[in-house]
């Protein structure tokens, strides 16, 4: 899979949430900005396997996140929604 920072239907990404970032993989994203992802690590109120919708604001492609001094950095990342949208 390539390594571009492009927020599509397929790929493994991460929510961004109040607690951290949490393993998912992207089952949707529509032409309105919202994403459909799985979790597939439990993470505190996360638990693997649920289904969620959200912002992608918040779902950030793995490929887009950088570590840089402890801290972690998101790179720009361009949003592709599904077809037929």
């Amino acid at each position: 899979m390539p390594t571009s920072k492009i927020l599509r239907k397929g790929i493994l990404a991460y929510y961004d949430s109040f607690s951290g970032f949490i393993l998912c993989k992207v089952l949707s994203v529509n032409s309105n900005g919202r994403a459909e992802i799985e979790i597939t690590v439990s993470r505190g109120a996360y638990r693997k396997g649920e289904i969620l919708e959200f912002s992608t604001l918040n779902v950030v492609p793995r490929s887009a996140v950088k570590v840089k001094c402890g801290q972690f950095r998101i790179l720009k990342y361009k949003i592709i929604p599904d077809k037929g949208e």
